[in-house]
């Protein structure tokens, strides 16, 4: 589970390569064109430059569309903690989480704490951090920057306080996101390595065997992935985007929403949306080994 939420509202680690084509798609209806391009949250200098069609594309849209515009994060209010992570942890994986927070050097008292998903996103942060990949450098924010240099509109699907709210509603303030975290802690190297290559490379179907792979529960992913799909569909159909006049938008969103279950790819091709992949189909030639499926399934 956790190397697909990594590709939908977190950090990867990333390999790199001299060309990057990651997925991205064109989708038109009467008068409106939305390419939609799959993204990771963090990056590296490396990730770019970006393709040129997606940029050529945003140099001509009516506006950059994303999950939630980062540039608001200074009204984020965090909800009360109704659970703490060590309410909510075996003793061996609380055991597990100080062992982990050493490593990391980070305080395992603060982690005991805090919420669950609090915790879950610290280490993961923090093992991007040590690796050198920067939240500046994600895709989202480099291209909410390009917008910002050429006085393109950026439009929020959500807010980032809305963001912050489904993650403290989750069962036991997200117990399922850090036990996963733990579960998983140590084994998934290779994994997120391929995933990032398969990322990078626009191997969709490699990326999808891996989050196969790791699928959360269904009642998250009716939380993170689907409940969400479904109401940024009903923005990106509804006035004023969707409007009898000619109009272009870039859409950014996390890769997961363009290639996991119900995703807004399918549920456009639904409303009547011609949709065509246009990056260059190629394999990434990234392989986990037999050996390494069968260490551990994350929490389903």
């Amino acid at each position: 589970m956790q190397l697909s939420r990594l590709l939908s509202a977190g950090a990867l680690f990333l390999s790199f390569y001299t060309t990057a084509d990651p997925l991205y798609w064109l989708a038109s209806k009467n008068q409106l064109q939305l390419m939609l391009l799959g993204s990771v949250h963090v990056g590296h200098p490396d990730m770019y430059p970006l393709p040129t069609p997606v940029m050529d594309f945003l140099h001509e849209s009516d506006g950059l569309i994303v999950e939630a515009d980062i540039r608001q994060a200074n009204t984020l209010q965090y909800p009360p903690v109704k659970w703490t992570s060590q309410q909510v942890l075996s003793p061996p994986q609380l055991q597990k989480l100080d062992s982990i927070a050493s490593q990391l050097k980070l305080n395992a008292q603060r982690l005991r704490q805090s919420p669950p998903w609090q915790t879950a996103i610290s280490l993961q942060m923090q093992v991007m951090n040590q690796a050198g990949y920067q939240p500046e450098l994600g895709i989202d924010q480099y291209m909410i920057h390009q917008a910002e240099t050429e006085s393109i509109p950026v439009i929020g699907l959500e807010s980032l306080q809305s963001q912050i709210d489904i993650l403290a509603g989750l069962d036991q303030d997200g117990k399922e996101l850090l036990t996963s975290t733990l579960e998983e802690w140590g084994e998934t190297t290779q994994e997120t390595d391929c995933l990032v290559t398969s990322w990078h490379q626009g191997d969709l179907e490699q990326l999808k065997s891996l989050i196969d792979h790791h699928e959360m529960s269904q009642e998250m992913s009716r939380q993170l992935e689907i409940k969400r799909n479904h109401h940024w569909l009903e923005q990106l159909t509804s006035p004023p985007i969707f409007s009898p006049q000619p109009a272009k938008y870039l859409v950014v969103v996390g890769t997961l929403h363009l290639i996991g279950q119900e995703n807004l790819i399918q549920l456009l091709k639904e409303q009547g949306f011609t949709v065509t992949r246009q990056n260059t189909i190629q394999n990434s030639e990234c392989r986990i080994s037999q050996d390494n499926r069968e260490h551990g399934q994350g929490t389903s």
